[in-house]
This record gives C-alpha cells, structure tokens and sequence, in this order.
C-alpha cells in the first residue's frame, strides 16, 4: 500500500515501482533485485518513515530497518555489492545462454577475474570511492 505510494509521489519517473525478491539461484535476477532496490532506496526510506507513524509495532520496525539501511555499513556494502555485480551481469547472462561454448566461457571468467583481481588488488583506491559516495549519499538523505 504505502510503498506503490511512495514511488508515485517521489519518483513517477521510475520504470520499477516494486522491489523484486532475491533470487538464490539465478544470477541475472539477483542482479536485478540489487539495481532495482539501489534505485528505488530513496522511496524504501520515504515508506518506511511513513510507516514510523503507524502503530507502535509497526513503527518500532520501521525505525529498526530505518537505521540499519541508512547506517554506512549498509550503504558501503551494497555500494560494494553493486559494483561487484556490475562486473559479473554480462557473465551470468552469457553463462545461462543455452549454446554457450565452454572456451568462450572460460575467457569471459577470466576476464571478470582479472577485473576483480585488480579491484582487489587496488582497494584502497576503490574503498575510498565506496566511502566518498555513502557519504554523499547520507548527506543528501539527511537534507531531503
């Protein structure tokens, strides 16, 4: 109820009005799950505040999922988590293809290693931009 009013007050725009559920199994879902819920945050938080003045219960939960999703911890690790499945999107797609070629596969696998092998590799420099951003994240949901 509240959370298709959320989206329609605060983003109309958006092509997603709904959360997807997390896939345990197929990749390429997940994915989407992880984008659509980054993208529709703003309007999880706007719905959650709303649901702060419900009853006590309800409240008392939504104050609890207020302050885990808003808290850096979070927000770094589903920047971290984004950023990572950005990397892996175009090989679950093409590993759930049907006539994939197992040479073909193995060097779109290494290519993701290698690209994550270098993230590791340089984390200091990819840290701080996941920290950069969740502050400038939380400093634009604390104005709004």
């Amino acid at each position: 109820m509240y959370d298709d009013q959320c989206v329609e007050e605060l983003a109309p725009e958006k092509k997603k009005n709904r959360l997807i559920l997390l896939c345990e199994t197929r990749w390429v879902e997940r994915h989407d799950a992880i984008l659509t819920f980054v993208e529709l945050l703003p309007c999880v938080i706007a719905c959650l505040e709303k649901c702060k003045l419900l009853d006590a219960t309800t409240g008392s939960k939504a104050q609890m999922f207020l302050r885990s999703i808003c808290s850096t911890e979070f927000i770094v690790a589903v920047a971290v988590l984004e950023s990572v499945l950005s990397v892996t999107l175009s090989l679950s797609k093409s590993l759930q293809t049907v006539g994939i070629d197992l040479i073909q596969a193995l060097q779109q696998i290494k290519v993701v290693e290698k690209l994550l092998t270098s993230r590791r590799d340089n984390a200091d420099v990819a840290f701080l931009k996941f920290g950069n951003s969740s502050q400038s994240w939380q400093k634009k949901q604390t104005l709004s």
